[in-house]
């Protein structure tokens, strides 16, 4: 090639201070970047959050701040998945772990027992998307990222109290 002719434009993209916040806060502090990248690495962040609201604010607070995370997670989730170019990266994990504490509403306590039962029941449903919650993920974008793990950790509230109901937990 010689100098006159045209040489490929660099597909270099600068990202901002705010773009590399913006996929701190969306990957988890980039624990969902940790090979294999598996999303339940990352949940755990969902633990000390649910302990943490629980404690410090009690519950008439606990769910409408789990609401606020949830409604900031729709464009944290989008431009995360838009700065990695993927439509849904695993990659992406703050649907995780803020999802987590709504597993953990109304326990009596946060006995390692009930921590891991919580966990568990948040990732079977995650991990499964029975009843529908799959459909949720074609919604696309950060809300649809949001979506399915909002599903799946009613699901697993859900079943939670039913423990508590029948004496299980």
């Amino acid at each position: 090639m010689t100098s006159m002719e045209a040489q490929p434009e660099s597909q270099h993209v600068s990202w901002s201070a705010w773009d590399w916040i913006v996929l701190a806060i969306g990957t988890g502090l980039f624990t969902g970047m940790i090979p294999p990248r598996v999303a339940t690495f990352s949940t755990l962040l969902g633990i000390p959050l649910a302990m943490g609201l629980s404690n410090a604010l009690g519950w008439a607070a606990y769910v409408p701040i789990l609401v606020v995370l949830w409604v900031i997670g729709i464009p944290i989730c989008g431009r995360s998945a838009q700065l990695l170019a993927k439509k849904d990266p695993r990659e992406v994990t703050y649907d995780e772990f803020v999802t987590l504490p709504l597993v953990y509403f109304l326990v009596p306590e946060f006995s390692l027992r009930i921590i891991i039962a919580g966990f568990t029941l948040h990732r079977i449903f995650d991990i499964l998307k029975p009843f529908g919650i799959r459909r949720l993920e074609r919604v696309g974008g950060g809300l649809g990222i949001m979506m399915d793990d909002i599903a799946a950790s009613l699901i697993a509230f859900v079943v939670m109290r039913l423990l508590f109901v029948y004496q299980i937990l």
